[in-house]
């Protein structure tokens, strides 16, 4: 039920290959929230780096939100990138999940596509897993967005 790749690549470095990715895709990211650092400052306890990203594309869920406005329940994709026996995990739940919430066959297909969006972004990531990105690069997309 999971799109998931295990990269061999440091955690920074694998979350700008993979908004990179996205947005090559036709993907817009909405957010990027960090879970690990609200657990250390809120709550005290340590916690491995782990972050969650929302992403669109936002013809297709504007077409999906015109035909059906609770279509908006099961968007926008999320996606866990997260550290775990020194490697990093990039995990979303496969979008075709939440067809049987969907009746309709247009918006259906409008959740395979995305899937297989989502589902190229992770195989290609992962084939470039071996190529390391300067870590501080990610701190400049996250504050300027992605070039």
């Amino acid at each position: 039920m999971n799109l998931t790749q295990h990269l061999q690549l440091p955690f920074d470095s694998a979350m700008i290959q993979l908004l990179k990715e996205l947005k090559k895709k036709g993907f817009n990211i909405l957010s990027v929230s960090s879970i690990d650092k609200p657990f250390n400052e809120l709550l005290d306890i340590t916690f491995s780096r782990y972050s969650v990203i929302s992403v669109v594309v936002l013809p297709l869920a504007y077409r999906a939100l015109t035909m059906d406005e609770d279509f908006g329940a099961v968007m926008p994709c999320n996606i866990a990138v997260y550290e775990k026996d020194d490697k990093t995990v990039i995990s979303a739940i496969k979008p075709t999940a939440f067809t049987h919430l969907i009746g309709d066959g247009i918006l259906t297909s409008t959740l395979m596509l995305i899937e297989r969006k989502l589902q190229d972004v992770l195989d290609t990531v992962g084939r470039r897993g071996s190529r390391l990105v300067n870590s501080s690069q990610f701190s400049v997309i996250l504050n300027h967005g992605i070039n």
